[in-house]
This record gives structure tokens, C-alpha cells and sequence, in this order.
């Protein structure tokens, strides 16, 4: 059996632990996708930190899927994966280490943080977004013939979603 005053210090510290947590991982809402388009629009997407982002695409030389795979970071976006529908994708960016899976070829390459992702589309492209977490809310567009910035911040109002 332990005292009161035993009782009391494990609460206190179990309190200080989990308070020395949050601000580290950040709230449910704490952080959103900024998404700004050439044409000044904005939008602010909550997100969590190790949510995923996949950004899909046709290769423009090869004309073949092609996916990036980030990890979100509340400095930015981590690549932890390419996924390439044609080997000869993983030649012509001269990765050696590619794994054939589920009809892909797969590529973890090595860790990169960028603190944004500047799009550009071209007006006969096509460029998906999607959010791992988030199924059931609306997913960010990017329009032909049109750029998106995205960034990683702190939100500002947690309801533009």
C-alpha cells in the first residue's frame, strides 16, 4: 500500500510527463496543411503529425503513375516513399534499391525534409492529393494549368475544413 503523499508525487509527475508530451505531438487539431493557389486562394486542412500525404501523378516524360509519399512533420513534409508503375521509372532516377510490390515498384529513399511543397500543373496534367487520415473529408484539388503551396503550420482556426 502506498501513502497519500506517494499517491499525490506519481499523479504530480504523471501530470508534468503528459503536459511535456502534448506541445511535442500537438493536439488533435494543433496543426493544419496551409494550402495557397497561384490565384491567392487558401485553405487550411487540420491535420496530425505522421499523418500521410500522397501526392499521385502521371510522369511527364513516361506518361506513367507515379506516387510521392510524406510523412507530415510540424517543420514540414518527410518523403519516406516513391511508387513507380514502370521500372524504367526507378532506372531513370538511378535508384538501386527498388522493391517490386503489388504491381509496383517501390523505392524508400533516403530520409529528405522539405518545409514545403511547391505544385505546378500543367493544363493537360492530372495531380491528386490525398490525406491517409482523413477519408471523409474533402481533399485538396489542384486544378490544370494551375500551382499550390503547401506548408505545414500551426492553426490558426481549427473550422476551415
Amino acid at each position: 500500500m502506498i501513502s497519500l503523499a506517494t499517491f499525490k508525487r506519481i499523479v504530480y509527475l504523471f501530470g508534468a510527463l503528459l503536459a511535456s508530451l502534448l506541445p511535442a505531438y500537438g493536439g488533435a487539431q494543433s496543426l493544419c496543411l496551409q494550402l495557397m493557389s497561384d490565384r491567392g486562394t487558401e485553405r487550411s486542412v487540420p491535420v496530425r503529425l505522421g499523418s500521410t500525404l500522397h501526392l499521385s501523378f502521371r510522369h511527364s516524360i513516361y506518361d506513367s503513375q507515379v506516387e510521392e509519399v510524406f510523412a507530415l512533420r510540424r517543420d514540414g513534409f518527410q518523403l519516406t516513399q516513391m511508387r513507380y508503375a514502370e521500372a524504367r521509372l526507378v532506372d531513370f532516377y538511378g535508384y538501386e534499391n527498388a522493391k517490386h510490390e503489388n504491381g509496383l515498384w517501390v523505392v524508400t529513399p533516403t530520409p529528405a525534409l522539405l518545409s514545403s511543397l511547391n505544385l505546378i500543373l500543367s493544363a493537360d496534367a492530372s495531380m491528386s492529393l490525398h490525406l491517409d487520415r482523413y477519408a471523409n473529408s474533402k481533399q485538396p484539388v489542384i486544378q490544370p494549368g494551375g500551382a499550390l503551396r503547401l506548408t505545414v503550420a500551426t492553426c490558426e482556426n481549427s473550422a476551415d475544413d
